[in-house]
């Protein structure tokens, strides 16, 4: 007995088993076999959730109330249940039924033809230039601001520079002259050998290219005024008003201007003198001294090879003077390799004086080189009566020491200043000289 019955409880098992495994392969072959939306109405509990979507619950059956009339059409008639829409993964193109596309193609021509002509593309018509570049303005907003440009000339000092008077040896009171001898027929028949003057080609450039101004027997003794303006040939127009002038004046040109060859026949041939206005490291370099500047902390060679370029620029010219240089001026070293070459070509040297330290005029004359010094800036403030009153200040400053020299600039109020006072300083007993006629040159120049 206990035999059958053990016999009939392991066929139960093995039956219940069969029927729960039967269960399980149905209830997987339903949804390909029913359809996905007819099982998850019939089913009770949902699917395993994917990786990519949430689990939801089943929508419950509910009697869905009927569309109106118009709302509904022939092709877009959707069924009593419908199943829960995926909002986060919209279906690709290739799921959607046929109908469906052609709904959303119709939405579309309807929603381009109800657009309203605000709506519509307007062709942009070309505006002027000006215009963009407002709108351009308005959207970019407020532009960094531009950085200056470098000023090309360094604050100019406003003292008047009286050099000290040069003491020159007295010379010896001259011996009795001594009996005459006569001479024997021999002697009288000796020719004595006389030093015959130099040709003008055999001088030096300082002296072969100055401006000849003799100065007639009756301004003989007056006060003689020396004007130079440098800073010529960057501003053309300028420069062409300051040859114009009466003369004789002193014109200085930029190494670096253009054209140079061109404007300084037309000022020689206007009567004036010519010189070269060679650039120096200034104490602030953020003025811009221009190309090729002789800077302090450069090798020898390179400041040599700097100042053969420069002097090279032009011919037919006098000297040099310093183009802002205030703190090379004071460099004896640099100044001494300057001072060289202008004793090997036979220049002369103007010193501009932006700086009292300056050491041009004691290393001209130790090496031998004929120089001068400016003793006042006319435009060190731009503006017309501050030129005036500094040719007044000039014109007193001439009758103590018997001559001075004055630099300016080719602006507006410089040229007009000019223009006045040219024309009235020969009645007021002064007399305009180049600089050549009053530079010092020391025994050992040629």
């Amino acid at each position: 007995m206990a035999r059958r019955s053990q016999q009939r409880l392991i066929l139960l098992v093995s039956t219940a088993v069969t029927v729960g495994s039967l269960a399980a392969i149905g209830y997987a072959l339903a949804p390909v076999l029913l359809g996905s939306s007819e099982v998850q109405v019939a089913v009770k509990k949902p699917l395993p959730p994917t990786p990519k979507t949430v689990p939801k619950k089943p929508p419950k059956k509910i009697d869905k109330p009927a569309m109106p009339i118009k709302a509904q059409t022939a092709e877009t008639k959707e069924p009593a249940i419908k199943p829960p829409e995926k909002k986060e993964e919209p279906a690709a193109s290739g799921d959607q039924s046929p109908s469906v596309i052609k709904s959303a193609e119709a939405s579309v021509h309807k929603t381009e033809k109800q657009r309203p002509p605000s709506d519509k593309p307007v062709e942009s018509k070309p505006q002027p230039a000006a215009s963009l570049q407002k709108n351009e303005k308005a959207v970019a907003g407020p532009k960094e601001e531009e950085k200056p440009k470098r000023p090309y000339e360094e604050p100019l000092p406003g003292d008047i520079y009286e050099p000290p008077d040069i003491k020159t040896p007295t010379r010896k009171p001259k011996a009795p002259k001594a009996r005459r001898i006569k001479k024997t027929p021999q002697e009288k028949s000796v020719k004595v050998a006389r030093l015959t003057p130099l040709k003008r080609s055999q001088l030096p450039p300082w002296r072969r290219y100055a401006v000849w101004a003799p100065i007639k027997k009756k301004d003989r003794g007056k006060p003689k005024i020396v004007i130079v303006i440098d800073d010529m040939g960057i501003d053309q127009r300028r420069s062409k008003k300051i040859v114009a002038l009466t003369g004789p004046l002193t014109l200085s040109y930029l190494t670096y201007a253009k054209s140079l060859y061109k404007q300084t026949r037309a000022a020689r041939k206007a009567g004036h003198e010519i010189m070269l206005h060679l650039a120096m490291e200034p104490a602030n370099m953020q003025n811009d001294p221009g190309p090729r500047v002789l800077l302090r902390d450069l090798e020898p060679d390179e400041i040599q090879r700097r100042l053969v370029w420069g002097l090279s620029r032009l011919h037919r010219y006098v000297g040099i003077n310093n183009h802002m240089g205030s703190k090379f001026t004071a460099d004896r070293y640099g100044m001494t390799i300057v001072m060289k070459e202008l004793r090997r070509r036979g220049l002369l040297f103007l010193d501009s004086r932006t700086t009292n330290k300056s050491v041009g005029a004691v290393i001209a004359h130790a090496i031998g080189v004929p120089y001068a010094e400016r003793n006042i800036f006319l435009d060190n403030v731009n503006e017309l009566g501050a030129v005036q009153n500094r040719l007044a200040e000039l014109e007193g400053l001439a009758r103590r020491r018997g001559k001075a020299i004055a630099i300016g600039h080719p602006r507006n109020a410089t040229i007009k200043a000019l223009t006045a006072w040219l024309g009235e300083v020969k009645s007021r007993g002064f007399v305009i000289v180049p600089l050549t006629s009053v530079v010092h040159v020391p025994k050992i120049a040629g």
